[in-house]
């Protein structure tokens, strides 16, 4: 579950271009059992980005910390790689926000599909939202306006 919304969430800071990136650190790095060691101090509940690796990039977030060993959710395999790791801070907003657009993209009307509208024996009728354009309404349209005080024009993130 975890792995879902944090994949949700980094798919829409791709789109913002806006990590909120607070720290960075630039090494060798060893995740081995979901935990990694770090020399930032980061804080339970923080999301940090993982860059750099072959099989780990991506967004966890920070459920146990002990000194400097930092244990992260759904982390997927064990990997040791030189790379970066950002540590960001998100604001609640933003991650509301994302959570609306996971539910959209599950709902029915999130679904891509070939067919714009449907009817059913006569009996029942739908047709998907469409831009002004004639596009078919993805979470981006729905969810532009909300998501435009978060947007940047470059990210410090390589990514």
């Amino acid at each position: 579950m975890a792995t879902e919304i944090n994949n949700n969430m980094l798919m829409v800071m791709k789109e913002c271009r806006n990590f909120w990136d607070v720290t960075t650190e630039d090494g060798q790095f060893s995740l081995s059992g979901g935990q990694i060691q770090l020399c930032g101090a980061y804080k339970v509940g923080q999301y940090i980005l993982l860059t750099g690796s072959l099989l780990v990039d991506g967004l966890y977030q920070i459920i146990h910390k002990e000194d400097n060993s930092y244990t992260l959710d759904d982390a997927p395999i064990d990997e040791e790689w030189h790379g970066t790791v950002y540590g960001l801070r998100v604001p609640a907003d933003f991650i509301r926000q994302c959570m609306e657009i996971k539910m959209f993209r599950e709902s029915e009307q999130g679904q891509p599909t070939i067919y714009d509208s449907e009817t059913v024996l006569g009996v029942h009728s739908w047709s998907r939202g469409k831009t002004s354009t004639g596009e078919m309404l993805t979470w981006k349209h729905v969810f532009a306006t909300g998501l435009t005080p978060y947007r940047r024009m470059f990210s410090n993130v390589r990514i």
